[in-house]
């Protein structure tokens, strides 16, 4: 903490025990004001619940409200989640009171973000965003509600993309350019840009090297727009990195992490930094990875973070061969897409000689199960993890090349006394897939 900001919290501590809760409360939300223009978001948070502490009586319901609303917005970017729920609600209450549902409505967004961050299905997050822009069409137009609309659009579009919806998420990204250009609302513009870069590498329309992308993420950054500058950089060095493109990931990491470190955004500084370890996974440098995703476990992030932490750990060890360890660190900890209440893992086949952990997505596991099916395989879930592993035991080891989608496993064969680590990368356009396997 500055010693600007602690000296503000001393004078509004002062005025606290002087029983001057007024000038407490003016002098913790100045403070707070400026914390967040300077970027020190943790400063921030301290003086909003200083100034929450110092709520002095009388309060008219709209400042109350507005008070609450920046106070869940900085808990929520540095991840107290609990405290951004809780006052997002008491905002909701308060904007309610002084007659404004429109400004109620939107501390939707904060209970929505806290959820994500806490890998809430993306179905669920597309329904729950589906119904905040129908709240928002039955109040009267505003500029609020404009802008409004237009948040809801494109996290919608980007939580599609998370989904691999591709087509549905570009229809966004053209709704929201549209409604942003109308209003001159040039961060949103920023944002469609940095969308629609993300829907074109991934499908195979733009080159990974992603320069439009990183235009979009400096200019965010030159003009201030925080949130919208370390999202982009953040989502480039996942992509890239997704894609295979290591290069271009450390290039926006090496930009991103600063970025982020200096404005505090530990929500996507840690993503980038697990994407960091997972990098050095894959150039084989497995001390490093591991080193650099165990610091992740311990510094403050979100759900997401800490799992793909464990994930990078679980899949060093099994790499090494260690078997044991990996299933310690792989087990349970995948992100469910697919049958949410069926695919805990590790995964066992009948007789459990055969045990895997999976992450990520198998497309064409639908038709893969159809194809084991006929051959007399039975299944016990609806989980894409359970037909890789009838796959493995139907076409041994040459059995990943059947499956598409984007997915990393472990398999540990116990009769052959074999830990297969491998995955698939499946591009879509004009380009080739890529596989990769390693015995051990």
């Amino acid at each position: 903490m500055s010693l600007e900001a602690s000296s503000i919290i001393h004078a509004s501590r002062h005025y606290d025990r002087a029983g001057l809760k007024a000038q407490a409360f003016r002098t913790a939300l100045a403070g707070a004001t400026e914390s967040r223009r300077v970027g020190a978001r943790s400063e921030q948070f301290e003086l909003l619940r200083r100034a929450i502490d110092n709520l002095p009586p009388g309060l008219p319901e709209i400042e109350k409200a507005e008070v609450y609303s920046a106070y869940s917005d900085a808990a929520g970017e540095i991840e107290r989640h609990d405290e951004s729920r809780r006052a997002a609600l008491l905002a909701q209450g308060a904007y309610l009171a002084a007659g404004r549902p429109d400004k109620a409505a939107e501390q939707q967004l904060n209970l929505w973000s806290s959820k994500g961050k806490n890998v809430a299905p993306t179905d669920e997050q597309i329904s729950e965003l589906n119904e905040m822009r129908d709240g928002i069409a039955a109040l009267p137009p505003t500029d609020d509600t404009g802008q409004f609309e237009r948040i809801i659009v494109y996290l919608r579009a980007a939580t599609l993309i998370d989904a691999s919806r591709f087509d549905e998420a570009q229809a966004d990204v053209e709704a929201v350019r549209e409604l942003a250009t109308r209003a001159g609302d040039r961060e949103i513009l920023l944002e469609a840009d940095l969308l629609e870069e993300r829907i074109n590498v991934l499908t195979g329309r733009s080159p990974t090297t992603m320069p439009a992308g990183f235009a979009a993420a400096r200019a965010a950054r030159d003009a201030g727009f925080e949130s919208t500058g370390v999202t982009g950089y953040r989502n480039i060095t996942i992509v890239a990195a997704r894609v295979l493109d290591y290069d271009t990931a450390k290039r926006a990491l090496a930009e991103g992490l600063l970025y982020a470190d200096a404005i505090e955004a530990s929500h996507c500084r840690q993503q980038m930094a697990v994407t960091r370890a997972h990098i050095a996974w894959a150039e084989g440098h497995w001390d490093e990875a591991d080193g650099m995703a165990r610091q992740e476990l311990v510094e403050r992030g979100c759900r997401i973070g800490g799992l793909s932490a464990m994930e990078t750990i679980g899949i060093v060890a099994a790499t090494r061969g260690e078997a044991d360890v990996a299933r310690r660190w792989l087990g349970h900890r995948r992100l469910a897409i697919i049958d949410l209440h069926g695919g805990e893992q590790p995964m066992g086949n009948e007789d459990g000689s055969v045990w895997t952990v999976c992450n990520g997505e198998i497309y064409n596991f639908r038709e893969m199960r159809r194809e084991l099916e006929q051959r007399g395989c039975r299944f016990k879930t609806r989980s894409d993890t359970e037909v890789l592993l009838h796959a493995y035991a139907a076409f041994g080891d040459d059995f990943v090349r059947r499956l598409n989608g984007m997915f990393g496993f472990a398999l540990w064969d116990a009769r052959r006394r074999r830990l297969t680590v491998g995955g698939r990368v499946q591009w879509i356009g004009d380009r080739s897939d890529a596989d990769f396997t390693s015995a051990t």
